[in-house]
């Protein structure tokens, strides 16, 4: 999912998986506001937030629940995702 946040703050809710395996990565292609993803259900935290130009984060689905399996920091500015 590739999202710009050039008309304010992005707020996403990701739904439960429907297999074991399935992956979603968010992607942040516009900088100058924040993406909050919120899972359903997420390993050890309730969300991620993305505010840098590249900056993304992969989730795979493990059956009950989501886990982070990748992230990226687009490297421009040595930022990384921010798990609350």
């Amino acid at each position: 999912t590739f999202v710009d946040t050039t008309a304010g703050n992005f707020t996403l809710t990701l739904a439960n998986g429907t297999f074991v395996g399935q992956r979603k990565t968010v992607l942040q292609t516009v900088a100058g506001n924040t993406i909050t993803i919120t899972p359903a259900n997420l390993l050890g935290i309730t969300s991620v937030q993305l505010s840098s130009v590249g900056e993304s984060v992969t989730f795979v689905w493990a059956g009950s629940s989501w886990g982070i399996v990748g992230t990226s920091t687009g490297d421009t500015n040595g930022l990384a995702p921010v798990y609350v």
